[in-house]
């Protein structure tokens, strides 16, 4: 009679339950895995074989199928291991199958018997507590991780060996182990108190991290700007335990976390290359896993020299702008993860970086195509857009300001205007003012008359669009709320436009 165990996979982001079917018939000693399943599952019947022998279990010698339930989901990886081996041991009746109903069974082995660490591991936890199994059977190596998600039992193990004799006595029991690890902060290593001068620069970061708004710099080189991009992160406000989840979901999946840093627990900072690959940035693959852009969520995703990436590249930011989230398409299926960035860009003025001085050697055509690398489409979903010029040397050794009680006081002046944005949005779906969708702009953000007509004057005058307006005016209600007005004014608006209208040095 078929035996069968729960365990389950990743689709996306999304966990699937696949059950294990065994069964152990008369015939010659053969040993197959079917269910669609790939190269790395198929490999598990040796692993399984030579597990079970080494902890001194009897490995039925007589024809053994696998089936991996639903049979037209793809299966990857090696986190088969440990259920496939129950099922045998339990089809030579090695182990009662009591538990089997009502938990899940996921890891990878050796050829020892010992249980090996998995990804994605807390999406998996939170879905076999979605469906209503009562435990999940783990590798020790999880644990932490497994223990973010409560409601649920969990039996980490670091050997078949030990659950063979726990399942054999039915004495299986879940941990009560509470890790604090992962509620150490990483100490931040760029901050603004650090960067002298740019107090334009520092106002336009600021803002960016008050109102979640993206942000590109354009200046020469070594004028700070790659410091200041990275340096946002540590303005961002600290996570929430649900943000903190869903991030460490990502990076579960991809299998980043380790065991001193089992949940991400500050914002994500990812700094990507030029030579990225397009399923590197938004996801994909064989086995569909979350690539920089999901990576960064609820972070800060930094292009540095932005220009310089591929046209593919830098279009395919567009949609995941827009929406929060990257929805990807394959041939062997489809996947849907979140993408809520803040996104950081910077460039050089001209391909040699010395516009409007004497050291320029690039000619009108070179400027216009470097400009041209970042497309109108795509500048135009970037709210604030600044130019940095080179700080004094007199300012680079001036010791006049405090840098980081001004550091200390600009987080407290966001924390406040973040939560004035919580209140105002308690029964929306976004939380900051960037989000803020154009159906339901005019009816949260709210300008007078004479407002009105200056944003339609200035609108008029330098040919901005209709989505253009809109981010003036959720830029101007964060510079209000970092105020602590109630009201736009006219000095909010016009600060807003001047991070928004191209000047000489930037387009």
């Amino acid at each position: 009679m078929p035996v069968r165990v729960f365990s389950a996979c990743m689709d996306g982001l999304q966990g699937m339950t696949i059950q294990v079917e065994v069964d152990v018939s008369s015939g010659l000693p053969m040993f197959n895995i079917v269910g669609l399943a790939d190269g790395s599952v198929q490999e598990s019947k040796e692993r399984v074989r030579s597990a079970i022998r080494n902890i001194g279990a009897k490995f039925p010698l007589h024809r053994k199928t696998v089936n991996l339930a639903p049979a037209d989901l793809r299966k990857h990886g090696p986190a088969y291991d440990l259920p496939i081996a129950v099922a045998l041991l339990a089809a030579e009746k090695e182990i009662p199958c009591d538990a089997f109903e009502k938990n899940m069974f996921i890891g990878e082995l050796s050829l020892t018997g010992e249980i090996r660490k998995v990804r994605g591991i807390l999406p998996i936890v939170a879905h076999a507590k979605k469906e209503g199994f009562e435990g999940i059977f783990i590798p020790a190596e999880n644990c932490d991780e497994a223990l973010l998600i409560g409601g649920i039992h969990i039996y980490p193990y670091h050997s078949l060996k030990k659950l063979l004799d726990d399942l054999k006595e039915n004495i299986h029991t879940p941990t009560q182990k509470i890790s604090k690890k992962y509620l150490a902060h990483t100490t931040k290593t760029a901050t603004l108190a650090h960067i002298k001068g740019q107090y334009e620069a520092k106002r336009a970061l600021e803002i960016a991290a008050t109102g979640h708004h993206h942000l590109l710099m354009s200046g020469p080189p070594g004028v700070g700007k790659t410091l200041l991009g990275r340096a946002l992160a540590d303005l961002l406000p600290e996570m929430t335990q649900e943000e903190m989840l869903e991030v460490t979901a990502m990076y579960s999946i991809k299998g980043l976390l380790t065991d001193e840093k089992p949940i991400i627990t500050q914002r994500p900072f990812r700094e990507v290359h030029q030579t990225i690959s397009q399923i590197g940035l938004l996801g994909g693959g064989n086995e569909m896993n979350p690539g920089e852009m999901s990576l960064a969520h609820h972070g800060v995703l930094f292009f540095d020299e932005m220009n310089e990436f591929t046209t593919r590249i830098l279009e395919s930011l567009r949609q995941p702008l827009e929406t929060r989230q990257l929805s990807i398409q394959r041939a062997h299926g489809n996947a849907t993860f979140p993408a809520n960035i803040l996104l950081v860009g910077t460039m050089n003025p001209c391909p040699c970086g010395h516009y409007g001085t004497d050291q320029c050697i690039c000619s009108e055509l070179m400027i216009e195509r470097h400009r041209r690398r970042i497309s109108g489409p795509l500048l135009d979903r970037i709210d604030l857009r600044i130019t940095l010029d080179r700080v004094e040397t007199q300012t680079l050794f001036s010791q006049e300001k405090d840098e980081e009680k001004e550091n200390h006081e600009r987080a407290i002046r966001i924390q406040k205007a973040r939560e004035v944005q919580s209140a105002r949005y308690q029964n929306e779906s976004f939380k900051v003012n960037a989000h803020v969708s154009p159906e339901r702009i005019h009816d949260i953000i709210s300008i007078d008359q004479k407002i009105q007509k200056m944003i339609e004057s200035h609108a008029e005058r330098n040919n901005i669009s209709a989505r253009s307006c809109h981010r003036i005016l959720k830029i101007s209600r964060t510079i209000a709320d970092l105020e602590g007005s109630e009201t736009i004014k006219e000095i909010h608006c016009l600060e807003a436009f001047s991070f928004k209208i191209p000047d000489n040095g930037s387009k």
